[in-house]
């Protein structure tokens, strides 16, 4: 499972438990395996996560044996609402951690048809529109050497439209996302 997660914005307290979440996936499961490109700012919260302490940056986590999360790469301040990351944490997140399936999850607010991602600290207020999302999707998976991810979801408001259904359907054999708004502490990521 790779989680995109765009917290570089007002969502940054509500990113913490879902990231104590996926620490806690930490031994429960030999077959799932979770990786999280995560972008925080510091500036709407300042409490650690999965014994990770708040950081400026975008960085690589997986969960560890010890209950926590590791931190496998810091690559500095990544503009996560402009095209580009995604598409680079998709190929070299299959390439990274080889698996027989594949599911992406997009953490951050959504905005259907419209977009999804805000990184309020971008050069401007930036978000990937359809379009985008589609492209990097689609651009990753190329990458990579695949045609279609098994399940593609958002943990985004508002993501569940036509629009956004028929944009991905070439990229995911499933799509799971809610066509209302998501509450702020969104998926329980221990189902995993």
């Amino acid at each position: 499972v790779l989680v995109y997660l765009n917290a570089k914005n007002d969502l940054e307290p509500f990113a913490i438990p879902n990231l104590e979440q996926m620490a806690a996936l930490s031994g429960v499961t030999g077959t799932v395996h979770m990786a999280a490109l995560v972008g925080r700012t510091g500036a709407y919260s300042s409490d650690p996560a999965g014994g990770i302490e708040a950081f400026n940056s975008t960085k690589l986590l997986v969960p560890d044996d010890a209950g926590g999360l590791t931190e496998l790469a810091d690559f500095g301040d990544v503009p996560m609402g402009r095209p580009g990351a995604l598409r680079e944490f998709i190929s070299q997140g299959i390439a990274t951690f080889p698996a027989s399936r594949y599911a992406l999850v997009l953490w951050d607010h959504g905005a259907g048809w419209v977009g999804y991602g805000v990184d309020e600290f971008g050069e401007s207020p930036e978000l990937l529109d359809l379009p985008d999302v589609t492209a990097e999707i689609s651009g990753g998976l190329a990458d990579a050497g695949l045609t279609k991810f098994d399940l593609v979801g958002f943990d985004a408001c508002l993501m569940s439209t036509y629009e956004v259904a028929a944009a991905l359907a070439p990229t995911t054999n499933y799509l799971v996302a809610s066509q209302e708004l998501v509450p702020g502490h969104g998926w329980d990521y221990r189902a995993f």
